[in-house]
């Protein structure tokens, strides 16, 4: 997300100060790319008011604390018990903890 804004920060913000002043942007992705566009809304919300993303099967990419300060930013799309939505760093945790007690 850090790289992408840096490469999409100048155009995006010509495009939305020019012709477009007055729109509102919506980010959306797909997977690992919902990550993104979710990572990317909340870089862009202070300068970018309006901004918002629409993630399809995100994976966790930030925090429980941080996932609250998001809501209303970032609309969620899950299917059923898709697991990348569901996996975290909390997960692998206990899956190890689980794997080394065998």
């Amino acid at each position: 997300a850090v790289r992408m804004d840096a490469e999409l920060a100048d155009v995006v913000g010509e495009a939305l100060g020019g012709s477009c002043e007055g729109y509102r942007l919506t980010v959306c992705g797909h997977s690992l790319g919902a990550g993104v566009a979710s990572l990317l809304a909340l870089r862009w919300r202070g300068a970018r008011p309006g901004v918002r993303a629409f993630a399809i099967a995100p994976p966790c990419t930030v925090s429980e604390r941080l996932a609250g300060e998001m809501r209303g930013l970032v609309t969620s799309v899950v299917l059923g018990d898709d697991a990348v939505c569901r996996w975290s760093v909390g997960s692998t945790k206990d899956l190890l903890t689980a794997a080394a007690a065998l």
